[in-house]
């Protein structure tokens, strides 16, 4: 599943530079108390999430975290990361990876010649080069990292592949993460991913849109001599879940009043509130006409009073949430450029007339009162019925995503449109990709759904390179863009690499094509015997539990 710490302190000192960007420090939080008691394993890990089970591979532009969080279980990867976002080392197939050179950029993988896939075929450097030979001709920006291998060779004895880089790429540690033994080029379906063999700590048993049951794959216990945390894991994804025995651990951006007396109920249960990896964001479509203009788009962001809309859904959970002020960049990362929030109760003076917005400063104000003046400027004169200009009647559709927090925050902006006097419809999709596709289909003018944040070069690349990202966006595809994405992919100093990343960060924000609303509060709850801290997102999550051992829990 992962790769064992690189002893060379150059290597950890460079890839600790190239993370650096990813990194999400824990947040301060009530300390918890755990009783030692004698060491046991648990049977069965009942765990609970917010999103479904979506996409069946990296490549796929509707993998959803949580079916990232279980391949991550379940296939190989020379990184996985811990809850910070590092890259993290465990014992696994691929048992070091080491970047030996800068200039040509070399990176070496060895492998662990005692793991075999659950067929009992054994995992070999050849099935990485197939792997790579496959990769690179997809799309999306993990590709992208692949087709900046020149080439991949692999040792006269089969354990040791080294990869050569055409051009610098920062992305290296992200690469042959959870691989495939015969890569699938076309289709997706949950019987394929049953049927894929696993070379995990985990494997796949059962697996549908809200649920999921793994068991612990016998082989690479053996290989590894490392006893799993859990003999069994079932995930409940997508829906309101109330644990009260057994061993447990759950995710969610919003909690019920049972919810909230399970949690206060220690020393049984350990809980944690902090801002998300996930933003929930307001994206318009690049294909249609009503929204073309800079000035229709700054008119209907800045009517939105963000700051009401954060009150209005995060309310007493929020943990100092404020408006965002990044699309590429969450609050809970240290790279944010914007205020940490507010938290509720405290009050707060504020000019009475924000700055009006001007489209070369890169900077919108919340300011419904300017939005008729950005109307005005595109061409649009005010009438009995509301506007009209130069695409005929303000009318515009939305669509919205599938959580409470999408629809809630839908059904706001598009109250603050028709308080600026527009004609809105609202048309709600069972997945967040749905929402894209339809902003690309030319049919909806912008749409409100939430997205946990992937690495910054990741999140950079789905604008600057368009289609080639595979999911994102809604059909802008600048080439101004480009060179700020190479520039940033292909350093390995986080601080030109950030530079980078905030110049697609301000064009995006700049050319108003993604208005960030607000960072989701993340909700965690777990068993106290579980020695968990906190996690930024689903994978996190996951990521920590596969470094705990029965060793390192308490009855």
């Amino acid at each position: 599943m992962g790769a064992r710490r690189a002893s060379s302190t150059v290597v950890a000192l460079t890839l600790a530079v190239a993370t650096i960007t990813s990194a999400f420090p824990a947040s301060a939080s009530n300390p918890t108390t755990t009783i030692a008691h004698p060491r046991v394993s648990i049977a069965n890990l009942q765990i609970s999430v917010p999103d479904e089970f979506a996409g069946c591979s990296i490549f796929d532009g509707a993998l959803s975290d949580t079916m990232q969080a279980v391949l991550d279980l379940t296939t190989p990867s020379a990184f996985v990361t811990n809850r910070f976002g590092r890259p993290l080392g465990v014992n696994g197939p691929i048992a070091q990876s080491e970047l030996i050179s800068v200039s040509p950029q070399v990176v070496q993988y060895r492998i662990n010649p005692k793991f075999t896939w659950t067929t009992g075929q054994a995992f070999t450097g050849q099935q990485m080069v197939q792997w790579w030979q496959f990769a690179r001709q997809q799309v999306g920006s993990a590709a992208v990292n692949y087709r900046s291998i020149s080439s991949l060779e692999v040792s006269a004895d089969g354990l040791a592949v080294t990869a050569t880089f055409s051009l610098p790429n920062s992305g290296w540690a992200s690469l042959f993460r959870d691989i495939q033994l015969m890569p699938q080029t076309v289709g997706c379906s949950w019987a394929q991913v049953l049927r894929e063999p696993q070379l995990g700590p985990y494997q796949v048993v059962e697996l549908s849109s809200r649920h999921a049951v793994l068991v612990a794959n016998a082989s690479f216990a053996a290989a590894t001599g490392v006893t799993p945390l859990a003999q069994r894991i079932e995930i409940t994804a997508g829906q309101e879940t109330i644990f009260t025995s057994g061993t447990f651990a759950m995710i969610s951006h919003r909690l019920s009043q049972k919810q909230l007396q399970v949690i206060s109920s220690p020393p049984t249960t350990s809980s944690f509130v902090a801002a998300s990896s996930s933003t929930e964001r307001l994206t318009f479509s690049a294909v249609r006409p009503q929204v073309a203009s800079v000035n229709v788009r700054s008119a209907l962001a800045s009517a939105i009073d963000r700051a009401a809309l954060v009150w209005r859904n995060v309310g007493l959970l929020n943990p100092g949430i404020a408006p965002a002020a990044s699309s590429i960049y969450p609050q809970s990362s240290p790279s944010y450029p914007g205020s940490v929030g507010i938290p509720v109760g405290v009050t707060t003076t504020t000019s009475a007339t924000p700055p009006v917005f001007q489209p070369a400063s890169g900077q919108l104000d919340d300011c419904p009162h300017c939005a008729p003046e950005f109307l005005r400027a595109a061409g649009f004169t005010p009438t009995s019925t509301g506007w009209t200009g130069p695409t005929g009647p303000l009318v515009l559709h939305l669509a919205a995503g599938p959580t409470v927090e999408d629809r809630m925050s839908a059904d706001s902006v598009a109250a603050a449109w028709r308080e600026l006097h527009a004609t809105v419809s609202v048309q709600y999709f069972s997945t967040e990709v749905a929402v894209v596709g339809a902003l690309r289909s030319g049919y909806f003018d912008a749409g409100v759904y939430h997205l946990p944040q992937p690495l910054p070069s990741e999140l950079a690349s789905r604008w600057a390179i368009g289609a080639e990202a595979g999911s994102l966006w809604a059909g802008w595809n600048p080439s101004a863009l480009i060179a700020d994405y190479q520039a940033g992919l292909g350093t390995l100093n986080s601080v030109t690499a950030t530079a980078s990343w905030e110049a697609i960060d301000d064009a995006i924000q700049r050319n108003v094509w993604d208005r960030p609303l607000y960072s989701l509060p993340n909700i965690e709850y777990w068993s106290s015997r579980l020695p968990l801290q906190t996690a930024s997102n689903v994978v996190a999550l996951f990521d920590e539990l596969l470094n705990l051992t029965p060793a390192s829990l308490s009855s």
